[in-house]
């Protein structure tokens, strides 16, 4: 923990935004893309953390993120969070995302875990300069378990050692990968020149959706996305290779992995910025799961994939049985903490 030139309790940090979904924010079903859900839910997480650093910070991990119910068009989004732990530099936040429909019954779409980090201007992490002193046994739980998180988060080494792995993702069907480049502008950035995580990730969202379209022939929506790292910042004036493959396909779901590449063209040096599994679910007019065509595997490298895929896709199903049941429990502790009936 770093110094404490302030003592703050969980509920000191809650921050709360809210968005109207428009039909600029939908998709032909009229529900909330996955990828305005991701950018709202980081932003919110981002000044809930600024406010705590008292200066920038940025995101380093987005834990699971799952789709439980739709947001529609008309609903509110409403967007909680909230900083459970400080360590020197780093700040764990626990970020929720509701749909408020018009009667003003509410639904929990999904929560999630950041971690973000503060920054000074040369984008090094600095000190934050305050902690967090829970206050009772529902804080002291929150306080815990985000503890347990950053001991569980990959150390330094390994950070540095997988952002040297610059390789594309391998498509499993041969002609379904695609690749989107462009330069980090001025206008992608918060602060400090660098890119703001939430809009990458709303893009990594819509080429992980096109490169499942293309596959399924047909409208998908966006069910989860695993755990996500970010390894090195991305400045503006840099170039941004953002590469997706279809690397499985179940019954009426498909997994697509995007990998975030930056080159820096004063030295020619290219990094691995980021690497995320999207699972995208193929449904009709109506919003009901369709099936997906069979891919046919002849070689053991594909065989293998799968393997691989399948093994992610029994970790994600155990996380995602977790959240459910851990929902119960913290939905009324949120009510809570933020002041509100539950």
């Amino acid at each position: 923990m770093g110094s404490c030139n302030r003592i703050l309790r969980v509920r000191d940090t809650v921050l709360e935004t809210v968005n109207q979904v428009n039909p600029s924010h939908t998709n032909p079903l009229g529900i909330l893309h996955g990828g305005v859900a991701l950018r709202w839910m980081i932003l919110a997480a981002t000044m809930a953390a600024m406010r705590v650093a008292r200066g920038y910070t940025v995101l380093a991990r987005l834990d699971n993120v799952f789709f439980l119910k739709p947001v529609t068009l008309g609903d509110l989004a409403v967007v909680t969070s909230w900083v459970e732990y400080v360590g020197r530099s780093s700040l764990e936040l626990t970020v929720v995302l509701e749909s408020e429909k018009p009667s003003g019954e509410r639904h929990v779409t999904t929560v999630s875990h950041l971690t973000m980090v503060a920054v000074d201007e040369t984008l090094r992490p600095r000190s934050v300069g305050a902690c967090i002193s829970p206050q009772g046994r529902e804080e002291e739980e929150l306080y815990s378990e985000a503890e347990r998180r950053r001991e569980a988060r990959p150390s330094k080494p390994e950070r540095t050692q997988r952002a040297l792995d610059t390789s594309l993702p391998k498509p499993l069907v041969p002609g379904y990968s695609l690749s989107s480049h462009r330069i980090a502008n001025p206008e992608d950035s918060l602060a400090y020149n660098v890119v703001d995580a939430s809009k990458l990730m709303h893009v990594m969202d819509e080429l992980a959706a096109i490169t499942a379209m293309k596959y399924a022939r047909g409208i998908v929506v966006t069910a989860s996305i695993d755990a996500t790292d970010f390894y090195v910042p991305i400045r503006v004036g840099e170039i941004l290779g953002i590469h997706s493959a279809l690397t499985y396909v179940g019954r009426s779901s498909l997994e697509v992995t995007v990998k975030v590449l930056k080159d820096n063209i004063g030295t020619g040096e290219t990094s691995h910025a980021a690497t995320s599994y999207f699972t995208l679910v193929h449904v009709d007019r109506e919003g009901r799961s369709l099936p997906v065509r069979e891919p046919r595997h002849e070689t053991s490298a594909s065989r293998d994939m799968i393997e691989e895929a399948r093994r992610r896709r029994a970790a994600r199903m155990e996380r995602l049985s977790f959240i459910r049941n851990r929902l119960e429990e913290l939905m009324p502790i949120v009510s809570r903490i933020r002041g509100s009936p539950p």
